[in-house]
């Protein structure tokens, strides 16, 4: 709680729960006599009075004649007034223009009123300790003839002649369709469906193999899931084994073409030396896209840790909508979530409301870490990030607003992986000429 004083108003901050607050106000007579005046002159405005040109009445015959009207427009005009006041005081601004701010008016008389305000602000922002970032140092894949050879063999199941079999039980090396649910919820929850699996070391998971092999196609298999022994132990701790559903919708063939003149026409190469050069280079792309994909995470985790302050409900409910929005757009996302049940949508509406909070939260924590850093945008940059929203139909707040939203993301987040590299740079031995 805060007070605040001057001549024309006493006020008392109240920090309310959702980042409202409340001001508590006790308006002095310069304040009404401030608001009445206001009141006088939109009476004579709204009136005619013979012998005088609208709005050149005298003040004392516009009391005299209207005193209820002027009364009730000083109400009206009070608040106003008196917030111009408060806010000269307070300085703490609404969350954006288009906040709701609740006035109730109290015990007014000609001398003195009680006014509350009420509304949404900004959070209080925690500051990062970014020293305390660092990166998981990970052990970049190499890219081997192993490797390219089966980057090629999985090109060539593009092309496949793909052969359905009825007339035998699965076997290694064949593809199955199907599809896995968990029994660990009620309802079950559906893992993936209508995905195929290869049969095989690579292709398969031991426990999923063992279950499959041997079993006919439209086979409804029960049994329990187990962690890759390949795991850590922590890691094992985040897959425990669970019991699952596996529903065989078909068995198949595979008969892969060979890679000849019409296959490389196939991938645009013009030699086999080619496609291995093109493969090894998709696969050190995709090394490279993974290896940013896992740092953002990272970050990502790092910064939502700092995740402790409350959140405004409206720009909580606003994102909440725009992403249910975002789903009923795509007509696959749409027709998966209008055949859930009743507690598979709860469960979906519950993930959605987090992955809203989460994004706000981390736009705040990213904007409190460039304020913290002194990094400010430039009007260049500015204007590049809007370039990818002119084409929509946006006004130019919105249009300032998404890029500027763009530019705190993405810069924040360099600004962490920067330290943390420097950081795991150091701290690794350098080699000896």
């Amino acid at each position: 709680m805060s007070e605040f004083r001057n001549e024309w108003v006493e006020v008392t901050l109240h920090h309310k729960p959702g980042c409202q607050i409340q001001l508590e106000t006790k308006v002095f007579p310069p304040c009404i006599q401030k608001a009445k005046k206001e009141a006088i002159k939109k009476v004579s405005h709204e009136v005619k009075l013979p012998g005088f040109r609208q709005g050149k009445a005298p003040e004392e015959f516009i009391l005299k004649n209207y005193g209820k009207e002027v009364e009730e427009s000083t109400k009206k005009a009070l608040g106003d007034v008196v917030f111009s006041e408060v806010y000269k005081l307070v300085k703490v601004r609404p969350l954006n223009n288009s906040s709701t701010i609740h006035y109730d008016l109290k015990n007014f008389t000609p001398e003195a009123a009680d006014v509350v305000f009420s509304y949404e602000v900004e959070p209080e922002v925690p500051s990062i300790d970014v020293a305390s970032f660092s990166l998981q140092k990970m052990e970049k894949p190499t890219i081997g003839e192993k490797e390219v050879q089966e980057a090629i063999r999985q090109m060539q199941f593009f092309y496949a002649e793909w052969k359905e079999i009825t007339d035998r039980p699965i076997q290694e090396g064949d593809y199955l369709i199907l599809d896995l649910e968990s029994l660990e919820t009620t309802p079950p929850t559906q893992v993936f469906s209508a995905t195929r699996f290869e049969v095989s070391d690579k292709g398969m998971a031991k426990w999923m193999r063992d279950l499959v092999l041997g079993e006919s196609s439209k086979a409804v298999i029960e049994g329990m899931s187990a962690s890759d022994p390949s795991l850590t132990e922590e890691e094992k701790k985040n897959f425990p084994p669970r019991r699952v559903k596996i529903v065989i919708q078909k068995i198949e063939e595979a008969k892969l073409p060979l890679i000849d003149e019409e296959f490389l026409k196939k991938v645009r190469v013009s030699s086999e030396e080619e496609l291995q050069k093109m493969v090894k280079s998709i696969l050190e792309r995709q090394i490279s896209d993974n290896e940013k994909k896992v740092k953002e995470d990272q970050v990502k985790h790092f910064v939502l840790q700092q995740a402790t302050f409350e959140l405004p409900k409206s720009l909580v409910e606003e994102e909440r909508k725009h992403r249910f929005n975002q789903i009923m757009q795509d007509e696959e996302a749409k027709e998966r979530y209008n055949n859930l049940s009743k507690e598979g949508k709860e469960a979906a509406d519950r993930d959605l409301l987090q992955q809203s909070k989460d994004a706000i939260y981390f736009f705040y924590l990213s904007r409190k870490l460039l304020e913290d850093a002194k990094i400010a945008f430039t009007q260049q940059e500015m204007e590049e990030a809007i370039l990818p929203y002119k084409n929509q139909k946006l006004s130019k707040d919105h249009m300032y607003g998404l890029a500027f939203a763009r530019l705190v993301l993405i810069r924040a987040e360099d600004y962490l992986l920067e330290l943390a590299e420097k950081k795991l740079d150091q701290a690794t031995p350098q080699k000896l000429e």
